[in-house]
């Protein structure tokens, strides 16, 4: 059973992806069905400004809650070949267009210390 502050930081991380996060889809290279979790995203190509400061990290990633895309962890630490698409914009709620996806290779994937937010570091296919 899980302690309240188990609870409190899975309530937590479910608002922060509700609110920040982008549209993930993943199909296993080994076959099954696709997969779709909100995840937070790190694009390089944007500036961000925290604290009065500009933060601009060099490296595609995505974060996400264990559980949300079962086996993509485990792939990718037993490099395994894998690809997520993005939808890094989805529909224009002013004109309706729906924007594609855009597809990322799976490069390398940690674990936080206490194993309940993956890391991935990925690179954009062209």
């Amino acid at each position: 059973m899980a302690n309240t502050f188990d609870k409190m930081q899975n309530v937590l991380q479910n608002t922060i992806n509700k609110v920040f996060g982008y549209a993930i889809t993943w199909t296993p290279s080994t076959g099954g069905v696709m997969l779709e979790a909100l995840c937070l995203f790190n694009d390089p190509t944007k500036t961000y400004r925290l604290g009065g400061a500009e933060f601009a990290p060099n490296l595609y990633s995505i974060d996400w809650k264990k559980g949300d895309l079962p086996g993509l962890y485990e792939s990718t630490r037993g490099n395994g070949l894998e690809y997520v698409f993005i939808r890094e914009i989805g529909i224009d709620p002013t004109t309706g267009i729906n924007y594609p996806s855009i597809e990322y290779g799976c490069m390398r994937g940690t674990a936080t210390w206490d194993g309940k937010i993956y890391h991935l570091i990925i690179e954009p296919v062209l």
